[in-house]
């Protein structure tokens, strides 16, 4: 159909995907936020969470932001 329109060029399909995630604490759970951080701090100063990412087709670039 488009084919036959005058100056529409049709191009090849395509896809572009995002992956992401997120965690949330309730704003009073101070705690559990440090808890969880240093935790994943651990993980990821380890390498085991990007081993547990890649699993998934997550890559480095992909690992959370370092604050």
């Amino acid at each position: 159909m488009s084919e036959d329109m005058e100056g529409v060029e049709v191009t090849e399909e395509f896809a572009y995907e995002v992956s992401a995630g997120a965690h949330t604490f309730r704003p009073d759970d101070t705690e559990l936020l440090e808890e969880y951080n240093e935790h994943l701090e651990e993980l990821m100063d380890s390498g085991e969470f990007l081993e547990i990412i890649e699993e998934y087709g997550f890559t480095e670039q992909e690992l959370p932001i370092r604050r």
